[in-house]
């Protein structure tokens, strides 16, 4: 996967990846998630393909976004057992993961509780603890993360919202920013 940011940005992208830091165990992991600056850098990404505003997102049922989406969940699915379901002990790091993330996250964003979880500053919290989560089962089970994986949660690091891929059916893969 090929993504293009700006040079500040690629440099701590560059600092901040997953297979460069030091071995962490999962709930390490889950202890940094209070210093990441969610959402702070909505709308500031140079990006090749990026969102200015919560509007431009296509929403949920875009095929792009839809296709982020569904490749999440085959990397959660490959955690889980013949009934769908996280073993215990990674079930409890998902769990602390997304309590985390939901608690530290909701308040960067417009996050409104009534609304549907397709509603985009929903979506992105939603979205975070997701990948937060994911980050956290790979770590816990000592797999190695997947690329498009490592490329989601830096962007989360920095501040924005990979909010879908630019053309899911293209080779690299490049994100959609905000």
């Amino acid at each position: 996967m090929k993504l293009t940011i700006n040079s500040r940005d690629a440099v701590i992208a560059d600092v901040m990846r997953l297979d460069e830091l030091p071995a962490m165990s999962a709930n390490d992991f889950i202890e940094t998630l209070g210093e990441i600056p969610w959402f702070v850098n909505l709308g500031n990404s140079s990006a090749a393909h990026s969102i200015d505003s919560w509007e431009e997102w296509p929403g949920p049922e875009d095929f792009n976004v839809e296709a982020l989406h569904l490749q999440q969940q085959a990397w959660f699915d490959s955690f889980c057992d013949k009934g769908g379901k996280l073993p215990g002990g990674l079930q409890v790091v998902w769990d602390e993961t997304n309590d985390t993330v939901l608690a530290e996250a909701r308040n960067a964003v417009p996050f409104q509780d009534d609304k549907d979880p397709w509603h985009a500053p929903n979506m992105a919290v939603g979205q975070a603890a997701f990948t937060a989560g994911l980050v956290a089962l790979f770590i816990a089970a000592d797999r190695p993360q997947p690329y498009p994986l490592q490329q989601q949660w830096h962007l989360l690091t920095l501040g924005h919202w990979p909010c879908g891929y630019f053309d899911a059916e293209a080779t690299p893969l490049q994100l959609v920013v905000y």
